[in-house]
């Protein structure tokens, strides 16, 4: 699996539950191979953002200050340590430490 981060975009309105047009800091993702099904799969584009606050139960991409990058749902969340269900499959969970996050984005839409 690998992401490939775009350059910072205005993503296109059209969704109900999130103001779109509002996130000034939205990125495109492009997905590489299928390390992220069945939450991703090759070809997939992304839109993430760090200004939009993250939740239990959200989709979620980091990358971490060694440059590793994880995608999963996030499971848990406190202030020194964030738990992922890896490509949403609850026998992949992993945890995460705040300090060794370089990003940590909410995926708001998917081209799925």
């Amino acid at each position: 699996m690998s992401l490939e981060f775009g350059r910072a975009i205005m993503p296109a309105s059209g969704r109900d539950d999130l103001d779109l047009l509002s996130i000034q800091d939205a990125k495109a993702i492009n997905v590489y191979g299928n390390g992220m099904l069945p939450l991703y799969r090759h070809g997939d584009q992304l839109i993430v953002s760090a200004a939009v606050p993250v939740r239990i139960g959200d989709r979620v991409i980091i990358e971490m200050k060694d440059k590793r990058q994880v995608c999963g749902t996030l499971f848990h969340k406190a202030e020194d340590i964030l738990g992922i269900n890896l490509g949403g499959q609850k026998r992949k969970e992993t945890l995460v430490k705040a300090s060794d996050i370089e990003f940590l984005g909410r995926v708001i839409w998917a081209s799925q």
